[in-house]
């Protein structure tokens, strides 16, 4: 089977071609998935007997480019068995603005690594190992992440621990 990749890019499109000759049109799924990607799916399962059987499935995941047109995105497979995806890009500006709003709500929803309880777990046993061994030293300070207003970028703000 062939590679895929992205054979165009522009500023106002990207296309994606897949090679899917040996899958059947029912056997294909394109989904949009909410961390801003593609994935091309393509499963052909044949049963020859009760315990024999031949399964064949194509998996691809494609990022989508910054101030792409989730609305418009548009698919077509050809005779020749290559699936072609289209890909507009947003043309206004306030357009990309809410492409970008959307991403950075997608991964504030994402779940923290570390969560709240463990958090104060952690700190009442610093707080056993601290009175137990009287150590002098202040505890290391806590840092918050905080979204900024560009795409990805990460500040980091220190907090003082206050005691108790």
């Amino acid at each position: 089977m062939q590679e895929s990749s992205p054979t165009s890019s522009s500023s106002e499109a990207t296309r994606i071609e897949v090679n899917v000759s040996e899958f059947s049109r029912g056997e294909i799924s394109i989904k949009l998935r909410r961390n801003n990607t593609l994935l091309v799916h393509a499963l052909h399962l044949d049963q020859f007997a009760t315990d024999n059987f031949f399964r064949k499935e194509l998996v691809k995941t494609f990022p989508l480019p910054i101030g792409a047109d989730v609305d418009k995105i548009h698919s077509v497979i050809r005779n020749t068995g290559i699936l072609t995806i289209d890909i507009p890009m947003l043309r206004d500006h306030d357009a990309l603005r809410r492409s970008h709003e959307a991403l950075l709500q997608s991964m504030d929803n994402q779940p923290l690594r570390q969560t709240k309880s463990e958090c104060n777990r952690s700190t009442s046993n610093a707080d056993v190992i601290k009175s137990n061994h009287q150590t002098t030293r202040p505890p290391p300070p806590l840092t918050v992440p905080k979204r900024t207003g560009s795409l990805g970028g990460i500040e980091y703000r220190q907090y003082s621990q206050t005691s108790s």
